[in-house]
C-alpha cells in the first residue's frame, strides 16, 4: 500500500532517498545484470576496435606490427594494457576508457615510463631491441579539453568521429573504416 502522493515503484536511482528501505524484485536483477553485460561487451568491443584502428595506423607509420599479450610483468610489477603492438624497434600501447580524464593520462604516462625503463634495462626478454614506447589513449567520449591535454602531454589519442574511429597523433590523422 502506498501513501497518498507516493508510488510503490521508483524508476530512477535518483529517486532513492536516504533512510528509506527499498525492496528490489528479482525481475530488476535481470535488468541490472543485462545492463552490466551490455556495458562489459561494449567496453570489450571498444578496446578491440581501438587497438585494431591503432594497428592500421601504426602499420602505415611504423611498418608491420605484431599484437602482443596485454599483460606484462615489468620487474615484478604486473601491467595491463588494452592493446600492445610491436615491431623490432617500437611498441605502441593502448589504454581504452569510456570517458578519459586527466588521471588516465597520468597513469598511462607512468606505466609507459616504467615500461620504457624496463626496456632500457633489457629486463623484458620478448621485447629486446625495442627502444621507443608510444602511448595511445582511446575514449568513447573524448572532451575537447582532454584532447588538448593529451596533445600537451604528448599522448596520442583515438576517438570516434561519426564514421568510426580516428587516431590523432601529433601532426597526423587517419580515418579508417573497412
Amino acid at each position: 500500500m502506498s501513501l497518498p502522493g507516493s508510488s510503490d515503484t521508483i524508476m530512477d536511482f535518483l529517486e532513492l532517498k536516504n533512510g528509506h528501505v527499498y525492496v528490489l524484485t528479482t525481475s530488476n536483477f535481470s535488468i541490472i545484470r543485462n545492463t552490466e553485460a551490455w556495458t562489459m561487451n561494449r567496453d570489450k568491443s571498444f578496446k578491440e576496435e581501438s587497438t585494431a584502428t591503432l594497428k592500421s595506423f601504426g602499420e602505415l607509420n611504423y611498418g608491420k606490427l605484431q599484437e602482443m599479450p596485454r599483460i606484462l610483468n615489468v620487474d615484478g610489477l604486473v601491467m595491463e594494457f588494452d592493446g600492445i603492438l610491436k615491431n623490432s624497434s617500437i611498441m605502441l600501447v593502448n589504454e581504452a576508457k569510456n570517458k578519459p580524464n586527466d588521471n588516465d593520462i597520468v597513469k598511462l604516462l607512468d606505466k609507459t615510463a616504467r615500461l620504457q625503463e624496463a626496456l632500457s634495462n633489457k629486463t623484458l626478454e620478448d621485447y629486446v631491441g625495442i627502444t621507443v614506447v608510444k602511448p595511445f589513449l582511446s575514449g568513447h567520449y573524448f572532451p575537447p579539453e582532454m584532447k588538448s591535454l593529451c596533445l600537451f602531454r604528448n599522448v596520442s589519442f583515438i576517438y570516434p568521429n561519426g564514421s568510426r574511429l580516428v587516431v590523432k597523433k601529433l601532426f597526423h590523422t587517419l580515418i579508417r573504416r573497412i
